[in-house]
């Protein structure tokens, strides 16, 4: 499976800065109209995806008074939404579809470099099967009768 080729680049994604303030992350992930998205350090590494759950449980926690104070890097849970590299296999990117909507996409510095969604996933799949059954070889002549 391409993973290139199926991604999505970085520049035609929301993501947040880990020192971004708890109300900058609102704010983005309001005005994109997602539920979760990557975030990424200074030298542009991808070092999580931060949900809307995250946010709601530290608000829950401490209050609308630390929305200025606390960073993204504070609420990002560790382990979750592992990125994937370009030498990842269809195996792999189907599973971790299964259970989350995106799969954040680092190059071999771990910097962040896009992501592949689901349905770019799925799409591909039905690509393939579609192709497959209209591929005509080169040394292959097709009479129509």
């Amino acid at each position: 499976m391409n993973v290139i080729g199926m991604m999505r680049p970085k520049y035609s994604t929301t993501y947040l800065e880990a020192e971004d303030t708890l109300r900058d992350g609102l704010e983005i992930m309001k005005k994109s109209g997602y539920t979760a998205v990557p975030v990424i350090d200074r030298e542009g590494k991808y070092v999580g995806t931060v949900k809307e759950g995250d946010f709601l449980w530290k608000l829950l926690e401490y209050g609308e008074s630390i929305l200025d104070d606390v960073r993204i890097k504070d609420v990002i849970r560790q382990g979750w939404n592992l990125a994937a590299t370009d030498e990842e296999d269809a195996d792999s990117l189907i599973h971790r579809a299964m259970t989350q909507n995106f799969v954040p996409v680092v190059d071999d510095r771990g910097c962040y470099i896009g992501i592949i969604t689901r349905r770019d996933i799925i799409q591909s799949i039905l690509n393939k099967k579609v192709d497959s059954r209209y591929i005509v070889l080169p040394n292959e002549q097709v009479s129509i009768k």
